[in-house]
């Protein structure tokens, strides 16, 4: 009921699903829908883990595990190492079996940095593509939404092209440039610093 709740108020629910048999004891697509974003099937047994609101953590072992305890996390810095724990060890590795958008390139992103992976492509391509972000000011803390046409990606150079780029790989600086009705505004992730908004939500609003 909870997560129910939380997709119908518009919040994105990223779900990875462990099966201990084959693909048929997965949920099918439409029982997952109307709980969350989009679901992904992970293939060997891991911790539970939740991150709510980038702040809220909940942590437990895996049922396998000789430890039995929990952990309830509120806090900031906290919340962003079990982010990263959860994105290459339940997430990007592992394949979809239910996306609330099943087009090429999503409509909303909760990371600036799956956001670049996508659309630096279409970028190179000569495409236009026009982003909502939603976030905060990283100079005043305030709230900020800005819409405008991706201008350009900036990434770390060393890591090559984004075919060659796993997720982790965007441990560094990364950022996207859009061209705005007041000018360039420069839109980082979590815990920007040196850019201009720090991104909660990005939206794709079309690619012509």
């Amino acid at each position: 009921p909870a997560l129910r709740t939380a997709t119908e108020n518009g919040a994105s629910v990223h779900l990875s699903v462990f099966t201990s048999g084959d693909d048929e004891s997965l949920p099918d697509a439409e029982d997952v829908a109307s709980v969350c974003t989009e679901a992904r099937h992970r293939r060997l047994p891991s911790p539970f883990v939740t991150v709510t609101d980038r702040t809220t953590v909940c942590f437990a072992p895996h049922a396998g595990s000789t430890n039995e305890y929990g952990l309830i996390v509120d806090d900031r810095t906290h919340a962003y190492v079990f982010l990263w724990f959860f994105l290459t060890t339940q997430w990007d590795i592992w394949e979809p079996f239910y996306a609330g958008d099943e087009r090429g390139v999503e409509t909303e992103y909760l990371d600036v940095r799956h956001c670049v992976r996508d659309v630096e492509p279409l970028l190179d391509a000569g495409r236009t593509v026009r982003v909502r972000v939603e976030g905060i000011d990283t100079g005043s803390g305030a709230p900020v939404t800005v819409e405008g046409t991706a201008r350009e990606v900036v990434v770390d150079p060393e890591y090559g092209g984004p075919d060659a780029r796993p997720l982790v790989t965007y441990g560094g600086r990364v950022a996207l440039v859009l061209e705005t009705d007041s000018g360039s505004v420069e839109v980082g992730g979590w815990g920007a610093l040196v850019e201009d908004i720090e991104a909660h939500r990005l939206r794709v609003l079309s690619v012509a």
